[in-house]
This record gives structure tokens, sequence and C-alpha cells, in this order.
């Protein structure tokens, strides 16, 4: 884990088991909680967003190589995010182009393709969903104290 991803993770822990048990009301304690995760789920986002972009270029290249496009010069020069993104989306724009010339046409290749296009859409989305936290041991030590208060 890099260290922004990693200062995020424990932001976002930090407010959602230390701090809103500690403030005065749901509605408060609610949105800590809601910030909290929501750091945690950037965390881990930020923390894979380039593997996850590099991999989308490998994907689509391949894709339009296969559906007979030239693939447009994706080669990148620095791995900042916004460069590796910019070269993502020129590749996305192709490959979604291709895609609608290839969806009219009726012939068993391009159904095929088009097909894998669909599922490296629908596996890159599955990539993308946040993975929410493990608040396991919070949980138990919430009930432990609610059972201390109660007994």
């Amino acid at each position: 884990m890099s260290d922004m991803a990693m200062i995020l993770d424990r932001l976002g822990t930090k407010l959602s088991v230390e701090v809103s048990p500690h403030l005065e009301g749901h509605y408060v304690g609610g949105h800590v909680i809601m910030a909290g995760l929501l750091t945690m789920m950037a965390a881990e986002q930020f923390d894979g967003l380039v593997d996850r972009l590099l991999s989308d270029i490998g994907d689509m290249r391949t894709l339009l190589t296969d559906g007979g496009e030239a693939v447009a010069d994706t080669r990148v020069r620095s791995f900042k995010v916004s460069v590796v993104q910019a070269a993502h989306d020129r590749l996305s724009a192709q490959l979604i182009d291709m895609q609608e010339r290839i969806e009219l046409l009726d012939d068993e290749a391009s159904k095929a393709l088009n097909a894998r296009i669909w599922q490296y859409f629908r596996e890159g989305a599955e990539a993308r969903m946040p993975t929410m936290p493990d608040f396991s041991e919070a949980r138990a030590a919430a009930l432990a104290e609610l059972e201390q208060a109660g007994g």
C-alpha cells in the first residue's frame, strides 16, 4: 500500500472506529462514519488505480487489434495518474466507437468480439467496486460495551 493510500486508510479507520462513537447524536456520528468509510474506499481505489489503468490499456489494445483497428498511440512517458488516465481515455473512446460499429453487424465474429467487449466492461466495473472495510472488531467492541452498560 502506498503512503497516500495508507494515510487515507488510517484516517478513515480513525474516523469510523475511534471518533464516531464519541460524538453526540446519531446524525453526526453517522456522517463521520460515512466520511471514514469513503476515505477508506478512496485509499483502496488510489492504491490500485495505475495498475488497473495499465491493465485496461493492455486489454483494450488487444480488443481493438482483434477488431482490426489501428490502435491509438498510448505510450506513456510518466506514470502520473493524469498521464495514464489520458492514454486510457483515448483507447476507451476508440473501443466504444468500434463497439458501436460492430453491434450493427450480424456475423459470428462481430458477435463474439462484442461479447468480449461487454465482458471487459463488466469485469472492469467489478474491479472498480470498493471493498467494504471489515469492522468485525469494532462491532464486537461496541456489543461488549452495550452489554456492559445494560447489565
